[in-house]
């Protein structure tokens, strides 16, 4: 069955982040599980805690970082579905 999106499940240790990259041609959606930490979007930072949704728009340079005192995990959807040729390091 081919689905419109991917969706995958991460993990960031305290005091440590995701690489900075951009999905050229997808939007993506984080959902915060648990944990706390800072959102990176383009020139903009939000904190995010469990229960909160970012949407990042294609095209956006993009990174999030664990900046509480526990592991954060989250869910990454991807629409449409993740592709390593359209994930670029920044």
């Amino acid at each position: 069955m081919d689905l419109p999106y991917s969706l995958a499940y991460a993990r960031v240790e305290v005091g440590k982040g995701t690489l900075p990259h951009q999905l050229v041609a997808q939007d993506e959606v984080y959902t915060i599980f648990r944990g706390s930490g800072v959102m990176h979007i383009g020139q903009e930072e939000a904190e995010v805690s469990a229960g909160d949704t970012i949407h990042i728009p294609a095209g956006s340079s993009q990174w999030i970082e664990n900046t509480g005192s526990g592991e954060l995990y989250f869910s990454a959807l991807v629409s449409p579905p993740w592709r390593a040729e359209d994930d670029l390091l920044v």
